[in-house]
């Protein structure tokens, strides 16, 4: 079962690709152009933070180091010599799983014998300002399932996986330490939101019969609560018409207003029944008047609502 984990991990690793260094100088060229960058509320300043970090590998050079870390198959066509000691895979589901343990999981199941297309189409790569040792980046991968899988004969299908987003976690040195991924649109692709190797088995009809290997499925009290919110929303406005168009949360709202606070709770609940509010929401409303009950502090209403 952990070789078929990770065997949609590995048919990514397989694709061959040129490198260069175009992508990399757009970016450093961006950075550097003197451009005023506009900042909105809550956003950090990545380029600071990058310039302020003490890591040794700069973010150009380390996603260049990712790149030839994804050629050499993340350690499987390497023998695993761009893999630290200490090296870890841990994706959504399956791990961590150390160095050894990864390396034998991936060598056991080879995906792109049955998707000889297979294409993991990365993109997106940057190094996270919070953790300058991280690169990031994103795969939409697609394949073609033209050989057996898992003893299955070929059903021709295109399967398209939702867009997965991938880590690769690096030690000064430049020996890798980490890699997981996890989907991030279960709406995209035609897998079932399902990625990895995962995708891959229910895109063909293959699914595997355990949870994990199954689309996403709301739990039976997951869907209770979801039954209960509707109701409550449906009842709303009906408890509302019953007094008057008026909430008792409403009423008392009105009973605590500051601007209303020199008339007597009678006047108060006069005026409210002179608006059609009717004498339950005007009995639960007068015993949070203002200058009644302050020892109690603030009422809170949302437990009434």
């Amino acid at each position: 079962m952990l070789a078929l984990s990770l065997g949609g991990f590995g048919a990514l690793l397989t694709q061959p690709r040129a490198l260069g260094t175009a992508a990399a100088s757009r970016d450093a060229a961006s950075r550097s152009s003197g451009h005023v960058r506009c900042l909105i509320k809550g956003e950090v300043d990545e380029a600071a933070m990058l310039a302020a970090s003490t890591f040794p590998i700069k973010p150009t050079e380390l996603i260049e180091r990712a790149k030839v870390v994804l050629d050499a198959g993340v350690g499987t066509r390497d023998g695993g010599a761009c893999l630290a000691p200490d090296f870890e895979f841990c994706a959504a589901v399956v791990g961590p799983l150390g160095r050894e343990e990864y390396l034998g999981a991936l060598g056991s199941f080879k995906l792109e014998e049955a998707f000889p297309d297979i294409n993991p189409n990365y993109y997106g790569f940057f190094v996270d300002p919070f953790e300058p040792h991280r690169v990031w980046f994103t795969s939409r991968s697609t394949g073609t399932h033209t050989g057996p899988l898992l003893g299955k004969p070929p059903t021709g299908k295109k399967v398209v996986l939702p867009p997965q987003q991938f880590h690769l976690d690096f030690a000064p040195d430049g020996l890798l330490r980490e890699i997981g991924f996890y989907t991030v649109d279960r709406r995209q692709g035609n897998t079932g939101g399902l990625g990895g190797a995962f995708g891959y088995f229910y895109g063909t009809g293959n699914p595997l019969p355990i949870p994990e290997c199954q689309p996403y499925k709301k739990s039976k009290r997951f869907r209770l609560l979801n039954l209960v919110g509707k109701l409550g929303a449906m009842l709303k406005p009906k408890a509302a018409a019953a007094t008057g168009g008026v909430t008792v949360v409403q009423a008392m709202q009105f009973m605590q207003d500051p601007t209303v606070s020199g008339m007597t709770v009678e006047a108060k609940a006069s005026f409210l029944a002179s608006k059609g509010v009717d004498a339950y929401a005007i009995a639960q409303a007068a015993c949070v008047s203002g200058g009644m009950y302050e020892c109690f502090g603030p009422v809170q209403t949302e437990l009434y609502q």
